[in-house]
């Protein structure tokens, strides 16, 4: 290598390295006064300003710029200027240490790129407008559970902007013994802008809140959020907060109310200028309530209850086991575990449940408890309270099928008489189970009528009709009604008369009014059936079914013209000889067993 070539290369190293020494010159900062006081997170002021651009100056990112606060984003570039220059701890806090060592000119080596966000937003100063708080997805929390309670919306016009901060203040009329104390209350509070999530913090320390004892308000802050919402977009700020296990409260509702001051948003805009937005008067309300709150047991009707009929029992042992009621309980809100489940009966006056009842059972969608005891058992109401004691749950949401069956001692004229009739009901503020917290049941239900015998008939309606003719002459319009049942015969033949008169009886009522129509030289019946007529009655043999028609004709007399009537068959009359009738089935209910009404012009 030649002398001039070595000369030449040094040269160009030479002139390198001025280019470098004159790039880190770039970066000193400007002439300021020295900073007298420490500086943390919640700081404002001329001092933070001045801290934040010498930070910036030298390399340490601060995304949202000198905006004059303290926060987060200030906090870990100081940290890093402290990491970075062997300050101990490098914890972000500017204190006497750090101070004197700036103060001295110490130099911001070691620091990242970055610097204001004015360089990265687009446009120049912004406007946040039309501030708005709407309700969120859930006005009501359960304790332990969590729930969108408010959505703060505004427009950014003119340039972009860089959120950095959110106070959100809450107050409450809680009652006595209520928590009113939100740090007692909150667990985390989330935050979103425009569906990200930028902020989710543990709110449950009391020396993290903001007090004001002025507007009875207590102001939680978000800082560091760095979330950017463009010009000509709506920020959109959702609020979901988790509520703690246990809040104190002698009742099941605590209402809270949610808003943000005027100056509780804050950002920076292309310009680098602070922009605030709020409104005190734009408030939110939800409500806290206890674990357990709104569950509710809900007892209703079922189609697979069954319709008033005869139970076959025995004069010398006990029945089979009948089903005399069934209803449905639906589970809201939560799981429930069925704890007691009382079902009451009522039977003939003169005789006592115990005297009719000889066991009992009840059948959750397929499942048998029959553990029980009897209350009142002496008297002609009393009830069965079954012990579930949490072995059957009820899923949320879900309806159960709940059978009631009972086997019945004999009809011996000793313990009860045959013809005599037994129906269960059930009430549901009697049901106990237990969801999240303890709960009772809510609705009534009553089944059918039964009526026990030891031979005689079973009885189900098949159709009803009527019909009714206008004829021009005066007084000759007329009804003609029909009631089909089909009728089977248990332990003994029976026999039904031919007669009408003898057969069944019946009413003729205003449809309107329920006033009974005198029914004698007004109105026509019969009686017809496919069976065999022995003695004059038709005859049903034993295990057997024949299908009965039970009609009348009504002729009103002209004080009954121009109404409805309709006819209701009350009794079927039979014996199990062909002597006479002897016995007495009952149409239960009344109302299943007549037709509509036919108007009677003239």
């Amino acid at each position: 290598m030649t002398r001039t070539n070595s000369i030449a290369k040094v040269a160009a190293v030479v002139a390198m390295l001025g280019l470098v020494v004159m790039s880190f010159a770039s970066f000193a900062p400007a002439a300021r006064a020295a900073f007298m006081m420490d500086l943390t997170i919640g700081s404002t002021g001329a001092d933070v300003t001045s801290l934040q651009t010498w930070l910036i100056a030298g390399g340490y990112s601060i995304p949202a710029g000198a905006t004059g606060y303290f926060g987060a984003q200030t906090q870990a570039a100081l940290a890093a200027y402290q990491a970075a220059n062997g300050i101990s701890p490098a914890v972000g806090y500017f204190g006497p240490i750090t101070r004197a060592k700036v103060n001295a000119g110490g130099s911001t080596t070691g620091g990242s790129t970055g610097g204001s966000t004015g360089g990265s937003l687009s446009g120049g100063e912004a406007s946040l407008e039309d501030f708005e708080a709407q309700d969120g997805d859930d006005d009501e929390i359960e304790e332990g559970m969590s729930g969108e309670v408010a959505v703060f919306e505004f427009d950014v016009e003119d340039a972009d902007v860089e959120l950095a901060r959110l106070d959100l203040s809450f107050n409450t009329t809680a009652g006595a013994g209520q928590e009113d104390e939100p740090w007692n209350t909150f667990d985390t509070i989330t935050i979103m802008v425009n569906g990200e999530e930028v902020a989710s913090e543990d709110v449950s320390d009391q020396d993290d809140w903001l007090e004001d004892d002025e507007d009875a308000t207590t102001t939680y802050r978000f800082t560091g959020l760095d979330a950017v919402v463009e010009e000509g977009e709506r920020a959109e700020i959702s609020v979901e907060i988790e509520v703690q296990n246990s809040v104190d409260g002698s009742d099941t509702v605590i209402p809270w109310t949610i808003l943000v001051e005027a100056n509780g948003v804050r950002g920076t805009d292309g310009e680098g200028l602070e922009q605030e937005a709020g409104d005190s008067d734009e408030t939110v309300s939800f409500d806290i309530t206890e674990e357990g709150d709104g569950e509710e047991l809900n007892v209703s009707s079922s189609s697979e209850d069954p319709d008033a009929t005869t139970l076959q029992v025995e004069d010398d042992e006990v029945s089979d086991w009948y089903t005399v009621f069934a209803f449905e309980l639906e589970a809201e809100e939560a799981d429930i575990e069925l704890d007691t489940l009382p079902v009451d009966f009522t039977v003939s006056a003169g005789e006592s449940v115990s005297s009719i009842i000889n066991d009992a059972k009840i059948v959750i969608d397929g499942e048998e408890f029959d553990d029980f005891d009897f209350t009142d058992a002496a008297d002609t109401f009393g009830s069965t309270t079954f012990d579930i004691d949490g072995d059957f749950t009820i899923g949320e949401g879900e309806t159960v099928v709940v059978e009631v069956m009972v086997e019945l001692k004999s009809a011996n004229g000793t313990n009860y008489d045959a013809g005599d009739t037994i129906k269960a009901s059930v009430t549901g503020a009697n049901i106990e189970g237990e969801g999240a917290d303890e709960v009772l049941g809510d609705g009534n239900v009553t089944g059918e009528t039964h009526t026990m015998q030891v031979s005689g008939v079973q009885v189900e309606l098949v159709s009803k009709s009527d019909d009714g003719t206008s004829v021009d002459d005066a007084d000759n319009d007329y009804a003609e009604y029909e009631i089909v049942v089909d009728i089977s015969a248990f332990e003994d033949d029976v026999f039904i008369s031919e007669n009408a008169e003898t057969a069944f009886t019946f009413q003729i009522e205003n449809a309107s009014t329920g006033a009974v129509l005198g029914t004698s030289t007004a109105t026509t019946t019969s009686v017809s059936a496919p069976a065999d007529v022995t003695g004059g009655s038709y005859r049903v043999d034993r295990g057997s079914t024949e299908e009965f028609t039970f009609a009348a004709t009504l002729n009103p007399l002209p004080a009954n013209e121009g109404a409805n009537y309709r006819f209701q068959l009350l009794t079927i009359r039979f014996s199990t000889t062909t002597t006479g009738a002897s016995s007495t089935w009952t149409a239960e209910p009344q109302n299943e067993y007549q037709t509509a009404g036919v108007l009677i012009n003239d």
